[in-house]
């Protein structure tokens, strides 16, 4: 969905208009940050900005790479954190959605998310 990613030397589609990094070997402090990030992270959705309401919780991450926010913020107003990195959490490219976590693994959070998700999206008629 992005312009490019570290994964390859290959363009990506451009919908969103940043790139995929890979997380750095070092968090902020220096010391070694555990790649592939993989846990449970807070997620803290805004009170606007998508077109679905999604509650705070927790998410499931398995991820060696990230998108990395764009300037302005507005195409992932949800973000997460690890090891001092800020990423989009959740992307949205006009009707095309994607996210970095795991909703399937995330438990009662994953689930209220894509219960949002499909009520957003039979209200679009995709």
């Amino acid at each position: 969905m992005c312009l490019s990613s570290e994964e390859g030397p290959g363009s990506g589609l451009g919908w969103v208009p940043t790139r995929v990094c890979r997380f750095p070997s070092l968090n902020a402090e220096g010391a070694p940050l555990r790649v592939p990030h993989m846990g449970w992270q807070p997620f803290t959705p805004p009170a606007s900005c998508f077109p679905f309401v999604c509650e705070p919780g927790r998410m499931y991450y398995a991820h060696s790479f990230y998108i990395e926010p764009s300037a302005d913020g507005t195409c992932h107003p949800y973000q997460s954190e690890y090891g001092g990195v800020r990423f989009g959490a959740v992307v949205r490219a006009r009707r095309a959605v994607g996210v970095q976590f795991h909703p399937e693994k995330s438990h009662r959070h994953g689930m209220a998310f894509l219960r949002s998700w499909l009520d957003w999206t039979s209200k679009e008629r995709l």
